[in-house]
């Protein structure tokens, strides 16, 4: 290579940067700017349409603008747990039919995030329900807890994501009544937070082991349906209801067990149902309902920093109970 560059005549197209990276960057990249990230958006509750919806929706991370399609799951589904390594999305379980018949599955499907695509079945659930939460490393996939109507479960089940299978049992969590809480994952832990009725506990598991979900401290509320996003050293929590819908956005450092911290708010009165995902330099909160009235807003933070969201563009249809996943998130760098 150096030979190369002081040959006369040689011309590198493209390059700008040379470091001791695998790769080289992009005219328009900058190195702070390399994890880039396509997050997916898996089914809902919408009012436009509405009802249960069972769309896929893609969106570019790094830059801002609207969700495209992306394909369907088999079945109308919100509530999933959704759980990605750097290639693969799988969305598990769910609530499939409408509110008045909470009817849940606990089929788990899967898709190439690098590719628009209908989902392909991976697996099934220890248990029919509507996990809501989820957290993932690049290897393994944590679903907690959730709701199978009329009660609320603690089961924790794990998947290996490059792996078509069932579920194995993980553990329990702490809490029987956090059906709808916030949840995040570093390389090491995954994080949830909150949960219905309403709740202020943040537990944590360590995720290439198995067993219960140990205390790790309180949020700044007590709320239901909060959003949940991270890099590997923050996660964040948006919104939620108290029951009253609030636009509080907090933070915890992953690998120190303690209370959250205020970040800012949501540029919305108030969000509840949101869905969150990331990659390890930006966190994106898509949809939920502002004020009784359901929106397809997308709001972006930079999670290094604090401060107040920005809007970012919006997603397909007006939803809440949508479930989201990048293929680079804070856990996976």
């Amino acid at each position: 290579l150096k030979k190369d560059i002081t040959d006369t005549g040689v011309v590198f197209d493209g390059v700008t940067t040379f470091d001791s990276q695998a790769f080289m960057v992009p005219p328009s990249g900058k190195t702070t700017e390399r994890n880039r990230g396509r997050g997916l958006l898996f089914g809902g509750y919408s009012t436009s349409p509405a009802g249960h919806v069972k769309t896929i929706q893609s969106i570019e991370i790094q830059s801002f603008g609207n969700t495209q399609d992306f394909g369907d799951l088999t079945s109308i589904r919100s509530g999933v747990g959704a759980v990605s390594s750097k290639t693969r999305a799988v969305s598990c379980g769910g609530g499939s039919d409408t509110p008045a018949d909470y009817s849940h599955v606990n089929t788990c499907e899967f898709v190439t995030i690098a590719t628009s695509s209908n989902t392909t079945d991976f697996g099934d659930l220890t248990v029919s329900r509507t996990p809501y939460k989820a957290s993932s490393s690049d290897t393994r996939g944590i679903i907690f807890g959730g709701s199978a109507h009329p009660a609320n479960l603690n089961t924790i089940d794990f998947i290996t994501i490059a792996t078509a299978g069932n579920a194995t049992d993980f553990g329990d969590e702490p809490n029987t009544n956090a059906a709808s809480g916030g949840s995040c994952s570093s390389l090491t832990r995954g994080i949830i937070a909150g949960g219905g009725p309403v709740n202020n506990v943040i537990s944590f598991v360590t995720i290439a082991t198995t067993g219960d979900a140990q205390n790790f401290g309180d949020l700044l509320n007590e709320v239901r349906g909060c959003a949940g996003c991270s890099n590997n050293t923050r996660g964040i929590f948006a919104g939620g209801g108290t029951p009253t819908a609030i636009n509080v956005i907090q933070f915890i450092t992953m690998s120190s067990a303690g209370d959250a911290t205020d970040f800012g708010d949501l540029n919305t009165t108030e969000k509840v149902a949101s869905r969150g995902t990331s990659n390890s330099i930006r966190g994106i909160f898509c949809g939920g309902y502002d004020g009784g009235t359901f929106v397809n807003s997308i709001s972006a933070i930079t999670i290094a920093t604090t401060g107040n969201a920005v809007d970012f563009g919006d997603i397909i249809g007006k939803l809440r109970y949508a479930s989201a996943v990048s293929d680079s998130h804070g856990g996976l760098e």
